[in-house]
């Protein structure tokens, strides 16, 4: 049999499971945090923007990576990817591109 190589997971999907394993969502949280990412081709945050006035207060408590830093694996695309990143009061993350 042939070996496959493992699949390789979308940035999507890596950004989700990073959120999966930080998130941590804080006791007074009543509703789900709404961002907007920019994920340079490197695989770092090039921006963020919070959508909604709970997302901006909450912003610090995310451990969503600041500008620059590098947290999923570098893309093979030259321009940057957009995703939207749901964190849920319930601890649910749900990350999809725009």
């Amino acid at each position: 049999s042939i070996a496959k190589k493992p699949t390789q997971l979308s940035q999507t999907q890596e950004i989700a499971a990073y959120f999966e394993n930080n998130w941590q969502p804080p006791e007074t949280l009543q509703q789900s945090l709404e961002y907007r990412l920019f994920v340079a081709p490197d695989g770092s945050i090039q921006k963020v923007i919070p959508l909604g006035k709970a997302a901006r207060t909450y912003l610090d408590k995310t451990k969503i990576p600041l500008n620059g830093e590098s947290f999923i694996s570098p893309v093979s695309t030259k321009q940057s990817v957009k995703v939207r990143l749901l964190l849920n009061p319930n601890g649910k993350v749900q990350a999809f591109e725009e």
